[in-house]
């Protein structure tokens, strides 16, 4: 038997989902009660699976979803073109192959994924400013990028 919720409801849920930092089903369930909608924990969970969400990277998402689809597209980015990168308190500083910041940029930015404050680009470098510090560590997750594996093919970003 399932669980029963209004498209409203699934739509504050979707809102909700993309456009903040949601790390847990308690933090989740708050923010639904800021807006007046009033679930349990357990309520929620199963509305959730029922309404295919999964939690990938600490963030909820849907498969097959829009967010879904952009961050899959985004790996593929970040593994093709990153050659290098630096991590320094909320900013990341990201090398890429020669022509691709721009693209690489813009995904970013399009991403709206809650830990990115700002994007900027520079010849092959992207910096990504993030609202907190482990913010940075979260968006390497998502670009599925391995800083050990950068490890030793270091290139120093071009100074700003």
């Amino acid at each position: 038997m399932g669980i029963k919720v209004t498209k409203e409801v699934e739509e504050i849920i979707e809102e909700i989902v993309c456009n903040k930092d949601v790390e847990s089903q308690r933090q989740l369930v708050r923010f639904l009660g800021d807006k007046r909608i009033l679930l349990t924990q357990s309520h929620l969970s199963r509305v959730l699976k029922e309404q295919g969400y999964t939690k990938k990277d600490g963030r909820y998402i849907r498969d097959g979803s829009e967010q879904a689809v952009r961050d899959r597209k985004l790996r593929g980015l970040a593994e093709d073109y990153i050659c290098d990168l630096l991590v320094s308190g909320h900013y990341c500083h990201i090398v890429v192959k020669d022509g691709y910041a721009a693209p690489v940029s813009t995904a970013i930015k399009k991403s709206q994924w809650p830990e990115v404050f700002a994007v900027t680009t520079q010849q092959e470098l992207v910096t990504v400013i993030c609202k907190h510090p482990d913010g940075c560590n979260t968006l390497l997750r998502r670009l599925g990028v391995n800083q050990k594996k950068l490890e030793g093919q270091s290139k120093s970003p071009p100074s700003q």
